[in-house]
């Protein structure tokens, strides 16, 4: 190629030739071809970053051949694939051969929502053959890693890994080498993709997995006591995935009311769902109660008043206390009144 270059300069011809920049390193042989040939002005680099939202659509119209796509479809897979055109692509795959994409009239419309998001094989095959050109100690840091979460704190990694400080050092300039990671602000670094993370995490048995988010909660609170800050959520987060659903009902109880009180009404929401989630684990009705009525309170706080409502009325079925019942019912006249139902009325 370089013999090419230097011969044609004058005529009518274009190489175009693409190279992943994770696979090379100094003593690759393109490296000092490449320093040659800006040298000599023979080679224009064109860096190619990950689409954006507007591409995102273009690329699945494309795939898909036809010109209305889903505004919903479209950002699902783009805060899936995080703009990876070939993770696009394979994700389509996957929707539509698990029936989350079906053909109806003549155009696909989707099924399922985000959650049911199967990561394809092709993916896992892709990430993978870049994790096995790190050493086993890395591959073992980063697994770590995974559980900790797409952010990760030095602190926290080194609070809960096997290894030294130096190894584990060492093993994240290599990730940093590889482009598996980078380093963010302060102590802390980040996945280059999340299908990085979630490769490494789903190779971990469920049981190693329970375990090191036990050991991470127990790690977190640590750090807590010694008077450091943990979010919250990490805690509930981790708790929650561990098994312990009596500390993952505290915390995620306390993360809600946080998120609550900053007006972050979705993340309150998610928060809930993960209290709900051990109250039943528990067999603990009268907290599945308290929970649900919350969720009603933060979807009024929202605006999502019918939804609301519907909580409300489901809670004035289940509870059998009566000044629950008129305290909820209260609330439920309120939300109908608001939008105008007649139930309201009835409730009040």
């Amino acid at each position: 190629l370089h013999y090419l270059l230097r011969q044609l300069p004058d005529d009518r011809v274009l190489f175009l030739g693409t190279y992943r920049e994770v696979e090379l390193d100094r003593a690759h042989p393109l490296s000092k071809s490449l320093v040659d040939w800006d040298r000599e002005h023979l080679a224009t680099r064109i860096r190619l970053d990950r689409l954006n939202a507007d591409d995102t659509q273009k690329m699945i119209r494309t795939l898909l051949g036809q010109t209305k796509i889903s505004g919903d479809l479209v950002e699902r897979v783009r805060q899936e694939t995080e703009g990876n055109p070939f993770f696009v692509e394979e994700i389509l795959k996957a929707l539509i051969a698990e029936g989350g994409l079906v053909r109806e009239r003549s155009s696909w419309t989707g099924r399922k929502t985000s959650h049911e998001f199967v990561l394809p094989q092709s993916v896992k095959a892709a990430v993978g053959s870049r994790l096995e050109h790190v050493s086993d100690v890395c591959s073992d840091v980063l697994r770590t890693a995974a559980v900790l979460g797409k952010i990760f704190d030095f602190g926290e990694l080194e609070a809960i890994a096997r290894q030294d400080e130096d190894a584990i050092l060492d093993a994240l300039d290599e990730a940093v080498r590889a482009h598996l990671i980078v380093a963010g602000t302060r102590d802390s670094f980040r996945f280059t993709h999340d299908k990085i993370r979630e490769v490494l995490y789903e190779e971990l048995n469920p049981i190693r997995r329970r375990r090191m988010h036990a050991r991470i909660a127990r790690g977190l609170q640590a750090l807590q006591g010694g008077g450091r800050t943990v979010p919250v959520e990490d805690l509930a987060h981790h708790y929650v995935e561990s098994g312990d659903y009596e500390n993952g009902l505290t915390y995620a109880d306390r993360a809600a009311a946080a998120a609550s009180s900053l007006f972050a009404h979705d993340e309150a929401l998610e928060m809930l769902d993960r209290a709900y989630e051990c109250a039943d684990a528990l067999e603990k009705p009268l907290e599945c109660l308290r929970i649900e009525e919350k969720r009603g309170d933060v979807a009024f706080a929202m605006g999502n008043i019918t939804v609301a409502a519907e909580r409300f009325e489901q809670m004035i079925e289940q509870t059998q206390d009566d000044g629950q019942r008129n305290r909820v019912r209260a609330k439920c006249a309120e939300a109908y009144c608001i939008s105008g139902d007649p139930r309201g009325i009835e409730h009040a």
